[in-house]
């Protein structure tokens, strides 16, 4: 069944038709008025919604329709909701499956339970509504719960204080309705056909009132502590509400009250709910029997949807679109930076795309093999020792003409006072890490031995 919300109506005309009676109101997002309207030129309001784009609402009937209570014994309302369709089935008289049926006013209960309120009609009585509305010239894009929409407009027009027994009777030419709740909660509606003559309810009208509605009601004693609205075209009958009250067993200590404009009440509910100003409105012409009208409405709003996904989809894809061109525009700017880098590094001209880190990776071990022995020596103990060795040269009163480190190789030439000091000497380089062969010659005209020391850095 279809919410009628969804829908977006911008003007509703609300009909009530009651034994004769006609009410028509129109209503818009900046208020309502009542036209004066004759059952027999419904055709021209009909003509009317179709220069206007607007739409028209009736009604089922209590007597045509069911409102149930029903309770899910978890606390899930998406799990509640699969099951609310079964639940029903066990409360209706006959399969749910015949009916077209919605469920409103969902909620989580303080017990731990979601509850609802079912609407619905069997699908051929919505049939034959349609057609006897058809038969005096409308086509109405909805069908309102006639119970529910009394209640809501109640709720909206007459403030109450949350806990009171509130129960609104619209009396018609033909029928007596009465929604009836507690606050602001709807419970349940019932229906009974009339009889005016008078202007009050014929004794056989009033004795079925009596047998089928005064059960159920709010207690006798609560009457001055309850509220009683009364609407509908015969409800400014002191006479008719009096003899109902009567009828089921209420005296003048009665809370009672006329709404206003009540000939127009139920008229007014329906436009007002249509436009989502009056309570949640429901649609029970729905499934098989949904206006082409509301179905075109329907599509539209999906075609809207996916319209509005379409767009979203092509703004993502236009942003990433952008986005990877920006992305590329970064990776080229690194890239450029990376091959100049690799270049000034290296010394290739034309490095390979992918294969700059190991074009440089190579050119560094290359540098570093290079400076293998420079590094050797300045480390801090090489340094030190090769200090150290000078040092203990002087202090063995030798010459060194001159030391050369060339890749790791060592070479010392010089002259010693005496034929044993070039040993000592050697010696000594071997602690401090320098292997070498000694070679020595003969002392020569100055009276010194002349003496060459070769080897390399030890690694160990």
């Amino acid at each position: 069944m279809e919410s009628v919300n969804k829908l977006r109506i911008k003007v509703a005309y609300g009909i009530d038709m009651s034994g004769g009676f006609v009410s028509v109101v129109r209503a818009t997002k900046g208020g309502w008025s009542e036209l004066d309207v004759a059952s027999s030129h419904l055709a021209d309001i009909q003509a009317k919604v179709a220069d206007e784009k607007a739409a028209i609402v009736a009604t089922l009937s209590v007597k045509e329709s069911f409102s149930q209570k029903i309770e899910a014994p978890f606390p899930s309302v998406s799990k509640a909701r699969k099951v609310f369709q079964s639940l029903l089935d066990i409360h209706l008289p006959f399969p749910v499956e015949s009916c077209v049926c919605s469920f409103v006013n969902v909620r989580q209960t303080d017990t731990g339970t979601v509850a609802a309120l079912a609407i619905g009609a069997r699908t051929e009585t919505v049939a034959a509504q349609i057609e006897r509305l058809k038969e005096v010239g409308i086509d109405p894009e909805i069908l309102d719960h006639e119970g529910l929409a009394l209640w809501d407009l109640a709720v909206k027009d007459c403030p109450r204080e949350p806990k009171t027994e509130v129960v609104v009777a619209y009396l018609g030419r033909d029928r007596l309705v009465l929604s009836v709740g507690n606050g602001v909660i709807y419970k349940y509606a019932r229906n009974t056909d009339v009889k005016i003559e008078k202007n009050i309810p014929d004794q056989r009208s009033l004795d079925r009132i009596t047998r089928r509605m005064s059960g159920g009601l709010p207690a006798k004693e609560s009457a001055s502590s309850m509220l009683w609205i009364w609407t509908g075209p015969q409800a400014e009958s002191l006479s008719a509400r009096t003899a109902i009250e009567k009828a089921l067993g209420y005296d003048s200590t009665l809370n009672a009250k006329v709404a206003e404009a009540p000939a127009s009440f139920l008229a007014r509910a329906l436009a007002l709910r249509a436009l989502g100003r009056a309570g949640n409105s429901v649609n029970c012409r729905a499934e098989q029997f949904l206006h082409t009208a509301v179905s075109a409405a329907n599509r539209q709003r999906m075609l809207v949807l996916a319209t509005t996904f379409l767009i979203a989809g092509l703004c993502l894809c236009a942003g990433n679109i952008l986005w990877m061109i920006l992305i590329n525009r970064s990776n080229e700017r690194i890239q450029r930076r990376l091959r100049e880098r690799t270049v000034e590094i290296s010394g290739v001209e034309h490095p390979q795309k992918g294969m700059e880190m190991l074009v440089v990776r190579n050119a560094i071990d290359r540098r570093r093999e290079q400076a293998r022995s420079l590094m050797a020596f300045f480390k801090s103990s090489a340094g030190q020792s090769m200090t150290e060795i000078v040092n203990f040269a002087s202090e063995l009163g030798l010459y060194l003409d001159s030391i050369s480190i060339r890749s790791g190789n060592l070479e010392i030439r010089g002259s010693a006072p005496n034929w044993e000091s070039p040993d000592r000497f050697s010696d000594y380089c071997r602690e401090k890490g320098y292997a070498n062969e000694l070679k020595r010659d003969e002392a020569g005209a100055d009276e010194r031995v002349h003496f060459s020391l070769t080897g390399g850095v030890n690694e160990d």
